[in-house]
């Protein structure tokens, strides 16, 4: 019987070659030229910001107070009681809502921005933290992963493309199980099944 994980070690080991970081890093950095020759086709800058933006906030408070909270804490700017005060209190309210919610889309949105201009490159870069990169032998992989790059790259992938070399593959991480945290899902998103079930 051939275990999930048994089928996913046999499929990496034999149809994606290892080429490591200090080769990529002597062949494409040394004229500093990384934006001409090694693309980062995922996550994209946008990408990142999406996924990450939430490290980047400061003063961002997305909860505010329901309409009854809100009047306990004004109790002693308006009579509740006159119907008057509660509709000059129910439109204050709503306009201090709409104040608060704009203010939270600008703190996203200038968040976001940071993200991809300081996270996405210092996070992602174009050599991965893993000293090998991993480039498939396949052809039908090769051209499964640049279609499918942004969801491989939400499994901890960084999909690279190079003229030399084609796609290829990093992994921004150490110190843990690799098969568990990406290559066992990216198995399962290729939609293999050499395993036996059971």
């Amino acid at each position: 019987m051939t275990t999930k994980r048994e089928a996913c070690e046999k499929w990496v080991q034999r149809d994606f070659s290892n080429i490591p970081y200090a080769l990529l890093e002597r062949a494409y950095l040394a004229n500093e030229q990384v934006g001409e020759d090694i693309e980062i086709l995922a996550p994209t800058p946008d990408d990142w910001a999406e996924r990450y933006y939430t490290d980047y906030l400061d003063g961002y408070s997305e909860d505010f107070p329901t309409f009854e909270q809100w009047q306990d804490q004004n109790n002693d700017l308006y009579d509740w009681d006159d119907p008057e005060e509660l509709d000059y209190g129910r439109q204050d309210y709503e306009d201090e809502l709409l104040s608060h919610q704009k203010a939270n889309e600008q703190a996203i949105e200038k968040a976001k921005e940071a993200a991809r201009e300081d996270g996405w490159y210092e996070n992602v870069g174009p050599l991965p933290m893993w000293g090998w990169v991993f480039v498939p032998n396949n052809g039908l992989d090769a051209d499964w992963i640049e279609a499918n790059a942004k969801e491989i790259s939400e499994l901890g992938f960084t999909v690279y493309q190079t003229e030399e070399i084609g796609v290829y593959l990093g992994i921004n991480g150490a110190g843990y199980d690799f098969y568990d945290a990406h290559w066992l899902p990216l198995y399962d998103l290729r939609g293999l099944q050499w395993h036996d079930e059971g």
